[in-house]
């Protein structure tokens, strides 16, 4: 028996909403799974404009190509010396990929070491602590849990140490200028 026309379009339809009902079943239950192995690490990302939103969610498994679009323009954001936006972007690219560690590193240093020598240290020693200070608090406050997750430490990576903060904050206030400019802003 050959089903023509509209019978045949009918089972059709038919065997794709038993598909779809049995995906869905199976879906379910591989999301608990995920969840209850914690086998992925993708969260919620806050804070994120919308159509930054929009576009993580769309390309889904593509954030590294999203991340890499936002590298090269906070890389030409520094080149331009709009270091507010260049920080705004090194924010959303350590949201986009919060489990890579150099992600945290180079944000950090670029807020610590290069933007920060970009201000006089004699005229405004408040402005420049406030980016050490930043990068300081960048690596601190989200960039210690991938690096000590990974357990994987190298010569000038972020070393945990006991009782002090990242690596590259003893070299900025062991420099007297930038001392000076904690002393007096802590």
């Amino acid at each position: 028996m050959r089903l023509h026309g509209k019978a045949f379009k009918f089972v059709l339809a038919l065997l794709a909403l038993a598909f779809l009902f049995a995906v869905n079943l199976s879906q379910s239950r591989m999301n608990q799974l995920r969840a209850e192995k914690k086998l992925t690490h993708t969260e919620q990302i806050e804070n994120l404009p919308p159509t930054l939103a929009f576009t993580t969610v769309v390309l889904g498994g593509f954030r590294g190509l999203i991340a890499n679009v936002l590298w090269v323009r906070a890389m030409q954001m520094q080149e331009d010396g709009k270091f507010f936006e260049m920080a705004q972007l090194g924010d959303w690219i350590t949201k986009l990929q919060p489990h890579a560690d150099h992600v945290w590193r180079v944000t950090a240093w670029n807020m610590s070491y290069n933007i920060s020598v970009k201000f006089d240290g004699i005229k405004t020693p408040h402005v420049r602590w406030h980016w050490v200070k930043r990068g300081i608090e960048l690596i601190r406050d989200g960039g210690l849990k991938p690096v000590l997750q990974k357990r994987v430490v190298h010569g000038d990576d972020a070393r945990p140490r006991p009782r002090r903060s990242p690596w590259h904050r003893g070299r900025h206030i062991r420099r007297r200028r930038h001392r000076h400019a904690a002393r007096r802003l802590s």
